[in-house]
């Protein structure tokens, strides 16, 4: 009876240290994401945009609509011609030094033209990026992808 105790009481803290290594390993953070969409003709989407963020070590975690995480209030057009739009949520943190942005390329217009995508993180990692982009999310204009990559790792 005893060891069937001590049996009991050694898997709980197993468990127990599993769980609180887990939860230090998915430590979140709060992202603000800056988009700003060129001032070129038809620059503007209604397409689904989505942004991957990437540490150098490979860590990564993806906004699968950013939208979503709009904060311009209720009505707002994003990633309009010349627009500034801010976004922000909560994410498993990672040390940002390179993106993946991605258009589903539906919608009016779908394609898109983006300048640069700003992050700040704070949390468990503080910082501050700007990732220059400068290029078309588009099917019908060079570079003729439907996502752009930005590295500065």
């Amino acid at each position: 009876m005893a060891l069937r105790v001590q049996l009991s009481s050694l898997a709980f803290l197993i468990s127990l240290l599993v769980s609180f290594a887990a939860t230090a390993n998915s430590q979140q953070c709060q992202y603000v994401v800056r988009v700003k969409t060129g001032d070129r003709r038809n620059a503007g989407t209604d397409s689904i945009i989505s942004l991957k963020l990437t540490a150098s070590n490979g860590n990564s975690f993806t906004v699968n609509n950013l939208e979503g995480w709009g904060i311009m209030g209720p009505g707002h057009d994003y990633f309009e011609q010349g627009n500034l739009d801010v976004f922000s949520g909560r994410g498993t943190c990672v040390n940002v030094c390179a993106i993946t942005v991605t258009s589903n390329g539906a919608g009016y217009k779908p394609g898109w033209y983006l300048d640069y995508v700003e992050i700040t993180v704070s949390g468990g990692v503080s910082k501050n990026i700007r990732l220059p982009v400068n290029q078309w999310l588009a099917l019908d204009e060079r570079p003729h992808h439907l996502y752009a990559d930005a590295n500065l790792c």
